[in-house]
C-alpha cells in the first residue's frame, strides 16, 4: 500500500471484516501524542528498529523476522491498552489486543487469535497493518542487515549509543513542542501550504503527512529549475521523478 490509494479522504481502513484501522486527524493525535506515536512504533517495528533491545535479552536481531517480534512484544501491548484504550482506538480501533494471543498451528505457523478463532492475525495480515500504519505515519521501513557477525556488534553497538544519546536529548527538550507541532509550525508558514493553525488540526494524520511530503517535493522541483536556469543543473541528468513536482 505504498501509494496510500484510498486513504486521502477515509476515515479508516478496512484489513479484514473485523480489523479496520482510523486515521485520525492532526487535533486527536496532539492530544495524545507521545502515546500514540510509542504505541504505533512498537506494532511497526522491525528486528531492526530493536536490534539492542532484543540483543540485551539474548536475542540475534537478524534471525527474527517481523511477526515473530510482533509476538513478542504482544504482551507489553496489552498490559498498555488495559491502561490507555482512549489511544489504542486511534490506532487499532475496535482490536481489542488483550482477548488474543499467539497459537501455533498442526504445520507450526503461528496465528494471533481470539479463543473463538473469529479475529485472526497472521503473517500477512500483520505485514498489512504495518504496511497501512507507515503509509499513514509516512514512515520507512527499517531493514537494515549486516554483512557478517563484525557489522552486526558494529550496528548494535552504535544504535546503543544513539538510543542513549536521544534519551539524554530527550529529557533536556521536555519542555518544548513535540515533532509533530515543530512541522506543523513550519508548513504554516510556508507558502505553499493554505491552512492556519487552527484549520490545520481537522486534517487526517495521513492527509498532513502527504502534503509535507508534497510541499517538500515542490521546493526541491523549484530549487532545482532556479539551478536549471542558472546553468548549474543539467536536465538531461535529471530523472523524470525529478522533472515532475506532482510525483508522490
Amino acid at each position: 500500500m505504498g501509494t496510500g490509494k484510498g486513504l486521502l479522504y477515509a476515515k479508516e481502513y478496512s484489513l479484514t471484516a473485523d480489523i479496520a484501522i482510523p486515521i485520525p486527524t492532526l487535533r486527536e493525535v496532539l492530544e495524545h501524542y507521545e502515546a500514540y506515536y510509542e504505541i504505533v512504533s512498537t506494532i511497526i517495528a522491525t528486528p531492526s528498529d530493536l536490534m539492542v533491545q532484543l540483543d540485551d535479552m539474548g536475542l540475534d536481531f537478524t534471525q527474527i523476522d517481523d511477526y515473530l517480534l510482533f509476538c513478542i512484544t504482544l504482551q507489553s501491548l496489552q498490559e498498555r491498552q488495559k491502561q490507555q484504550r482512549d489511544v489504542f482506538a486511534l490506532v487499532l480501533g475496535a482490536l481489542d489486543l488483550t482477548k488474543l494471543q499467539p497459537v501455533r498451528l498442526q504445520d507450526g505457523t503461528i496465528q494471533i487469535r481470539d479463543k473463538k478463532g473469529a479475529v485472526v492475525i497472521d503473517k500477512q495480515i500483520h505485514s498489512r497493518l504495518c504496511d497501512t500504519l507507515r503509509t499513514i505515519l509516512g514512515a520507512e521501513k527499517n531493514e537494515r542487515k549486516p554483512a557478517n557477525e563484525d557489522t552486526r556488534r558494529f550496528m548494535i553497538d552504535t544504535e546503543r549509543r544513539r538510543q542513549k544519546r536521544a534519551l539524554r536529548e530527550r529529557k533536556k527538550a521536555k519542555a518544548q513542542n513535540n515533532p509533530l507541532e515543530n512541522i506543523i509550525v513550519s508548513v504554516v508558514n510556508t507558502a505553499e501550504f493554505s491552512y492556519t493553525f487552527e484549520t490545520v488540526l481537522d486534517l487526517s494524520l495521513y492527509q498532513f503527512n502527504v502534503s509535507v511530503k508534497q510541499i517538500n517535493n515542490k521546493i526541491r522541483f523549484d530549487n532545482l529549475m532556479i539551478g536549471c536556469y542558472a546553468g548549474t543543473v543539467k536536465t538531461d541528468e535529471m530523472s523524470r521523478d525529478e522533472l515532475n513536482w506532482m510525483a508522490v
